[in-house]
């Protein structure tokens, strides 16, 4: 097929990934990062990507190239000789992506090429750690990371070389004093961005960690992730909007829990722009105080609950005995309806796991209860047998690797706000998390890190952890008035932002099609087929409004406990005394 054949739907840009024969795998590594992100293309050597290429074909259907340095000498080489080259590139080559790989000859030798001869050269990188900054401009390419600094270790495999394009119309758009190290060309008015990295991240690698942190990748990640996220933002999968949310995990609504006061946590919310969600323990839901009380139903956009565990005992959702799981899971949701009779608070039905220990029977039960979805730190389960978690599982909007059951992940502010800021590259929701004790210095730091997050060149939406979920999903444009969009949660809300009548098809992975029961909107039930492990339903709606759908899933029998012991029960209320004493005495006058 010629590369320029016209697709379905819309008109998008495609990829092309250029590799010879023994190359490096550079090249499939890049395929799979187009692939998570959707965008259409294929991977070819340059001889045959040029059989048969220059032939004439419709203008304008903007091809990104991605290729190592050296290939891409050949393929300027090639082009320059064949007399419908030239013309080819400056009407179908929209941009091209360049890494170094260890080539620094190749390098020195394309940067001369790219300006008309100049003497931009690569030099060896400064070992040691290094603050790297993203440039405000492009605007338009830099994003949610423009302005963003990071401090990055370049005694690694993915340093390579630096460029100092200061005498050249060359731009940089990310640098470390001074120097490039992802930096913008032009051939005949096309864009080459060439990033000097000796490697591209393999996203099918395992974490190195308990999560992923791109300062360990910045150079291998950072500039392919910016490049594709803006060649082929018309093709590839973006979320409609990013919405954010703070989790305090364990308080007891009262008017002070260690160093919380809610009624000022209000108010800095309100000053702010923020809003907050209390993982709240459901064996706590009789001692609830009035004062707070009236605080979250005066402000139920601001103040929200979720679920955190159960009892909180230590390991409490890491068993497989999934008879337990199942009672502790129903004993929960029970405990949480008994706490909004008493105090007519309602409450999200998002599970945090408590010291964010689960297991795939865990995850099983929560789906099989009818969760929307689980908000954690830990992606890794407890069992010996968990799946292996890989980068791009936590590059995806939410960890799928459980029963197809989504795990949103957040972050402590620790981990910096390059880590927030890359997240919403990526497409994820904004969720950070903190205890009680973050606030040992008032509240000065969370507001100075919230607003960093809010002066992002993304815009932000706060809401509750629910919202956060049922909107937590992507999609793209497939042809005039329709949608595609991929779901996560158990529950999604659906809104046309359009000025006409759009048609979403909407679909979710599901390994069993006998584990859904029903899928149902505010209208009644809604029809759905099943095909190569994803269920597929279409729904419509009207301009500037919006529609809510649920996927029910079949509750299966389980022999669970018809209760627990009292010495159990002694047991749970001794640790719960012992942890707020810790967090109200110890804690407060350490």
């Amino acid at each position: 097929m010629n590369i320029c054949q016209e697709n379905r739907g819309v008109a998008a840009r495609q990829a092309l990934c250029l590799g010879d024969e023994g190359a490096s795998g550079q090249t499939g590594k890049v395929a799979q990062v187009l692939a998570l992100f959707g965008v259409p293309g294929r991977t070819s050597t340059v001889d045959e990507f040029l059989r048969g290429t220059l032939e004439p074909c419709p203008p304008g259907r903007g091809l990104g190239i991605f290729s190592s340095a050296a290939t891409f000498l050949r393929l300027l080489d090639v082009l320059e000789r064949q007399p419908e080259g030239e013309r080819f590139w400056q009407q179908h080559v929209h941009s091209a992506f360049v890494w170094g790989e260890d080539d620094s000859e190749a390098l020195a030798k394309l940067a001369a090429r790219l300006t008309g001869g100049g003497t931009v050269s690569p030099g060896q990188i400064d070992q040691g750690v290094a603050e790297l900054m993203v440039s405000e401009q492009p605007e338009d390419l830099c994003g949610v990371m423009a302005g963003i600094k990071a401090s990055v270790s370049l005694a690694h495999p993915e340093s390579g070389f630096v460029f100092d394009p200061s005498q050249t119309a060359a731009s940089n758009i990310i640098s470390g004093n001074a120097k490039g190290l992802f930096t913008k060309f032009e051939r005949q008015k096309v864009a080459v961005f060439i990033s000097t990295s000796k490697t591209i991240i393999d996203i099918r690698a395992p974490l190195d960690g308990r999560y992923f942190d791109v300062r360990n990748h910045f150079l291998s990640s950072v500039p392919l992730v910016l490049y594709v996220k803006w060649a082929f933002a018309e093709t590839c999968w973006n979320p409609p909007e990013t919405n954010a949310c703070l989790v305090i995990d364990d308080p007891l609504l009262r008017p002070n829990y260690g160093f919380v006061n809610f009624e000022e946590l209000l108010e800095q919310m309100k000053q702010h722009q923020y809003s907050t969600s209390i993982a709240f323990i459901p064996w706590n839901r009789c001692r609830s105080r009035e004062k707070t009380v009236r605080l979250f139903k005066e402000n139920p956009e601001l103040y929200s609950l979720s679920i955190h565990g159960c009892d909180h005992t230590r390991r409490e959702f890491g068993t497989s005995d999934s008879g337990l799981l199942a009672w502790k899971v129903k004993r929960a949701l029970r405990w949480m309806e008994d706490h909004k009779e008493r105090t007519g608070i309602s409450h999200d039905r998002v599970m945090v796991f408590p010291q964010g220990v689960f297991s795939k029977e865990a995850v099983n039960a929560l789906k099989q209860n009818n969760f929307i979805a689980a908000v954690n730190t830990e992606v890794i389960s407890a069992a010996s047998t968990s799946p292996q978690i890989d980068v791009a599982s936590w590059w995806d909007m939410a960890v799928m690797d459980y029963e197809n059951f989504p795990i949103f992940t957040r972050r402590y502010p620790s981990q910096g706000i390059e880590n927030f800021a890359f997240d919403i590259l990526l497409g994820k929701p904004c969720l950070l998390v903190v205890h009680h004790d973050f606030f040992r210095h008032g509240y000065a730091p969370m507001a100075e890190f919230v607003g960093r997050l809010n002066r992002l060149k993304r815009p932000m939406t706060w809401r509750t952890l629910a919202e956060v979920a049922r909107r937590g999903h992507r999609q793209r444009q497939i042809a005039e008035g329709e949608i595609e969009i991929q779901m996560y949660g158990t529950e999604i809300r659906i809104e046309n932002r359009s000025g006409r009548r759009t048609r979403f098809t909407v679909k979710k992975r599901e390994g069993n099609s006998s584990a859904v029961k029903d899928i149902s909107a505010e209208s009644g039930p809604v029809n759905w087929t099943y095909e190569a492990g994803e269920i597929t339903f279409s729904i419509v709606v009207e301009p500037g409004s919006s529609r809510s759908v649920c996927v029910i899933s079949q509750e299966f029998s389980e022999n669970a406990p018809s209760g627990a012991g009292i010495f159990y029960e002694v047991k749970v209320a001794l640790r719960r005394y012992l942890s707020e004493i810790r967090d109200n005495l110890v804690s407060r006058f350490r």
